[in-house]
Order: C-alpha cells, then structure tokens, then sequence
C-alpha cells in the first residue's frame, strides 16, 4: 500500500475568497535609522559607501538592518549611483537546450555577484534582437547579446548604445566570448576520417547564424588539409529537430557516408528520419551533432507633462500630447524605467523563479512567460533555484523589490515559506496549489488517468512508479492521483519505487528496482527520467515495449526521438508561462478582482512506440 498523501484537486487556477491588495511588509531606511539612532543619510553611507561610516556605527546599522529584515530599493539606489545591479540577456530560443544551459550560466554568475538577470527571447527574429536590446538597455546596467543573428552594422550600433558583451559571435572589437569552432570541427572530422569516412556532408544552420557561418569557414580548413575528403554542404537549415528531418533525404541521395549537423537538434531530427526510411545508423551513416546537449524642453513642455503624456496620456490634451509623443519618437526617447518605478510604484518588471532552467519543462514555461509579459510591455527577471528549496525563499526576496510580482514555478519550499513570501510581494505560483495564493495548477488526476488508463487496456495490471523529488509538488500529486486510479482498479498492483532525481540519472537509478519488482509497466515522475528508464533497460538486455512499457509525463519535444519513441501524457508548457503572467498581470491591475485566464492547460495522451500489450511468455530474464 502506498503511503496516502494531501492532493489538492480542482480548478485549473485558483483565487482567495476575499482578494486585496497586498500589502507587502515592508521596512524602510528610516525605520532602520530610528532604530539604530542614525539619521536616514547614514543608513544610505553605511550600506552603499561603508568606508565613508565609523566602523562601530557601520556595524550598528547593519546588524539593525539585518535584524529588521531591511531591503533597500534598488530602483532609488538605482538613480543616485547610475547602477541597476541588473544585467540583461538577450538569446534566440529558449527552449533550444544550448540556450536554456547558457541562461542558466549566465543567471548563477550574476547571482554570485549580486545582480538579477532579465532575459529576453527573440525567437530567432533578428530584428527582434534590435527591438529587444534597445528597450531593455534603459533598465540593466549591460547586455549579454548570445549567438545574435542580426548583421554586424545593427550589432555595432547597440554596442554605442549600451554595455554589450558577445557570446558565441565576433562583431569588430566588442568583447566577445568567442568558440572556436575549428577546434571542435577538426575533432569531429578527425573521428569520422578515423573510421574510414571520406564522403562527409553536412547539414548547416540558418544563413544568419555567426556559428554556421564559422563551421563551414572551420569545414573548409580541414578539408583544404585532407584532399582526399569529400566535403559535400547540404545548405541551411532551422536549428531544430524539424530541419534536420527536413535534409536526412539529402543526406541520404548525396551518397555521404557520414553527417555532421549543425547542432544536435538537427542531429535528432537526422536520427529520426534516418530510421523511419530504414537507413541504419550507424552502419550505413554515420551522425555526428555539436553542443553535446544534457527622451523635455525640445517639446516646449514641461516634464511633469511629459511624464504624464508618456505614462497617463488621459491626463493630458489632445494638442500636447500629441506633440510629446511625436518629439518622443523623432528623439528616440526612452523612459527610465527606475524612475518611473518610484513615481508610479510600478517597474514593468516580473520575476520568475524555477528549480532548473536547463529542464525543457521550466525552459518552456520560461518562453511562455516571457513572450506574454513582452506582449504586456513587461521585461523579466529569471532565477534558477537548483532544485533548492531555501534558495526559493532568498531569491523571492531578493527579487521582491526589482518587480511588480514574482511567478514562483514548481516550487520545493514547503507551504509556510510560500504563504509567507505572498505576504510580502505579489506572488502567482505555476504547478502548486498552496492556501488561496493565485495559482495555474495542473489537474494530475487528469494525467494520471490517461496514462494507467492506457496501460489498462493494454493489459497491464501490475505497473510501477518512478516518483520525482520528495519536495515536489506535483510527485504528492501524482502520487496521490495513482491512489485514486487504484481504488477505481482494485485488480490493479501499484508499485511505488519511491523518489529519485528528476534527470536521467534518476531513471538509470531506479530501473533495476522496476526490473526486480516484476511490473510490467512503469509509469515515470516525468520524461527525463523515462529516458534514464529506456537507456538502463537497453543495457540490461530490456525490451521495451516486449518485456515491460514505459511511460513519461510531460511531453517533451525530446520524447518522440527516443527509441523507442516515448509514449507521454503532456499539457501545452509554453500556455503554463503565459497564463502564470495573466494571473499576475490581473492581481497587479486591479486585485480586487479574480483575473482568469484561457489557455489550455489540459493533459493529452501522445501514445508511440515504448507501450505495447502485457507480454504472455515467462517472466522476463534481464542481463546483469
């Protein structure tokens, strides 16, 4: 019998009975100065200038401040030191695996130094980047612009504008991190010329990719250096599973004995369509990928009234601010988003806190949320907790005065420490339910059913489940749900393995525990860990579906690549994001009312190739 736990089943969102304002608590510098017996000055010196402070009186108003729980405003310190402590990120796609790791990085860097990060999505558009870098640059004290594909003319004028830094592209002398990409080629086609390959193809990138152009600079060198290579370039192609489907019939007609790939979505997609037209991989091609993924007095007005034609056109006549908005415009102006922040009480900004950035289920609910909040005119500070529960609380604190509301995703604190951060700031939770704290919660129960329900016609009676973080959420849910599915079943035998991480690593660790256990399906905490499931099965001789059926939750674009092909049950990630931002956006507007939201959030079932029908030979004999 499983261990019975709270689940919480109802409505996709969720709103308190009675909602207000919140009223965060907060402490100022002058209740720190009455406490410590200093004037407001001396408190504003102690902690951004300390050298300038008597030692003793420095560490009076410290220990004050942190005893009071004192935050200071950054958007006032913001104006008088000319510095946010934010820095901005700017990357093609982040749902792509490279960008979501290189987000990650950039995030715990900066965290480490005291600064939040905004990241922003261009969904590969390079005249996005422009837009993007150009609104941003008022709120962050510099850009990282990655793998950018906008020309080098746009690139070069941004970096007049703004602090700018490069990642994975070279523009004229502004600092870069660059990859050397011939490193990396030479390695790749050193390999393939090892093993006998002379006729290599490959398939590019998009036109506009600095990297593509780089590798097949870098693909040229190395065939100058071996004459016997036949290099055959295939053209480009969208970075993503879809392109490289797309070329693997060319791959295959150019009579290439091997593949490099742009990147190893392209790979994947290489993979997939190579086997479905009976091509045999390795054997016939050889597929090699790269990233190796886990604007006053021109107006003649005064600027009271262009701050008000600017942020409250009502209050203003026709005539003027019509005038405002076209001067605005010719000028290029941009407000400064600090300090309208401290006029309206409002910083266009929302935070968004998830356990892991480089998990495409929070990758995705990160696109999500920051393609509604750009829609809404709002930039976004993202945080990545490291699947840490304590660093939710300090992150939500931290970020608490930078925004208007914080978007806590999948969160590990426990409910007190929830129900307390929402207190103190505007707070929406995505895949949580906690009190009466505005929530997108997802319906498990839902879930849960279609995948033991398939499994159940399928024949399967005996079937296993590979639970999640103890911490999590949504593994009480699914727990919980599975109970419910087992009261409605009484001939069905649940077998809970308890909690394993919730990567690969987590399903490899657990499979030998499903092969002991005599279940004939497994039912994973979610798809990354069904792929740990699938790899470990292989090696001990497995068959899946044959032997036992494997079933992920999730839906991840990565499960239909898999081999087999990973049956999943999945809700839409990216409607997760935007309607966490709805029910922000509508507590921030007017709390008064309970904002809703209309994206689908409902579970689908995507049946492939790891389920099948219960095996009628004897039990299974796994090699060790």
């Amino acid at each position: 019998m499983m261990k019975r736990f709270a689940y919480c089943q109802g409505a996709t969102t969720t709103w308190p009975h009675h909602a207000t304002e919140v009223k965060p608590v907060s402490v100022t510098a002058r209740d720190v100065a009455r406490v410590a017996g200093v004037s407001i000055s001396t408190v504003s010196r102690a902690l951004a200038k300390p050298e300038e402070v008597a030692p003793a009186t420095r560490a009076r108003v410290l220990d004050t401040a942190r005893g009071m729980g004192y935050l200071p405003n950054p958007a006032a310190r913001g104006l008088i030191t000319g510095r946010t402590s934010t820095i901005g990120l700017i990357v093609p796609d982040l749902e792509n695996p490279f960008f979501a790791s290189v987000t990650k990085g950039v995030q715990s860097r900066a965290r480490v130094a005291g600064y939040c990060v905004i990241v922003a999505d261009s969904d590969e558009d390079p005249s996005q980047e422009e837009v993007l870098a150009r609104n941003m640059s008022k709120r962050v004290d510099g850009i990282v612009l990655c793998s950018p594909r906008a020309p080098d003319s746009v690139i070069a004028q941004l970096a007049l504008e703004c602090r700018l830094v490069l990642v994975n592209r070279a523009c004229a002398d502004i600092p870069a991190v660059a990859i050397n990409n011939l490193m990396g080629i030479r390695q790749a086609m050193g390999h393939l010329r090892a093993l006998g390959h002379r006729k290599i193809a490959y398939v590019g990138g998009p036109a506009t990719s600095w990297s593509n152009t780089a590798r097949l600079t870098s693909l040229d060198v190395v065939a100058t250096e071996h004459p016997d290579l036949d290099l055959v370039d295939l053209g480009s192609f969208r970075p993503y599973v879809s392109g490289g489907i797309a070329a693997a019939d060319l791959v295959i007609v150019s009579g290439a004995t091997a593949v490099v790939a742009y990147n190893d979505l392209v790979a994947f997609g290489l993979l997939d369509r190579l086997r479905h037209r009976g091509v045999s991989v390795p054997g016939e091609i050889s597929v090699v990928g790269i990233d190796n993924i886990p604007m006053s007095e021109v107006a003649g007005v005064s600027i009271s009234t262009v701050s008000r034609a600017l942020a409250k056109p009502e209050e203003v006549a026709p005539a003027t601010r019509a005038r405002v908005l076209d001067t605005a415009r010719g000028m290029g102006y941009l407000p400064n988003p600090a300090a309208r922040g401290l006029i309206t009480g409002r910083t266009s900004t929302i935070g968004l806190i998830v356990p892991d950035l480089e998990n495409p289920f929070f990758a995705a609910v990160t696109k999500g949320v920051q393609s509604r909040a750009r829609a809404a005119g709002y930039c976004v500070i993202v945080a990545d907790s490291d699947e840490d529960p304590s660093q939710e609380e300090d992150l939500a604190r931290t970020m608490s005065k930078r925004v208007d509301g914080i978007v806590l995703c999948s969160p590990r604190a426990p409910d007190s420490v929830i129900a307390q951060l929402a207190l103190e700031c505007r707070l929406v939770l995505v895949n949580r339910a906690c009190g009466d704290i505005p929530a997108v919660a997802i319906n498990n129960l839902m879930g849960i059913r279609q995948a033991m329900g398939h499994l159940l016609a399928l024949g399967h009676r005996k079937i296993a489940y590979v639970g999640g973080p103890a911490t999590s959420w949504s593994n009480t849910a699914r727990i919980a749900s599975l109970q419910v599915v087992a009261a409605e079943h009484p001939n069905l035998d649940l077998v809970d393995l308890g909690s394993f991480q919730p990567y690969v690593s987590g399903g490899i660790a657990a499979a030998d525990l499903v092969i002991v256990s005599g279940a004939t399906a497994v039912v994973a905490y979610n798809d990354l860990v069904a792929f740990g499931l699938l790899d470990r099965l292989r090696h001990r001789g497995v068959r899946v579906p044959d032997d036992i059926s494997v079933v992920g939750i999730d839906n991840i674009p990565m499960s239909e690549l898999t081999f087999p092909s990973l049956t999943s049950v999945g809700i839409p990630l990216v409607n997760c994001g935007r309607a966490g931002v709805d029910l922000l956006l509508g507590f921030v507007r007017d709390p008064s009312t309970p904002p809703t939201h209309h994206h689908d959030l409902s579970f689908q079932l995507v049946v492939r190739e790891s389920t099948g029908p219960v095996r009628t030979s004897p039990a299974l004999q796994a090699t060790a």
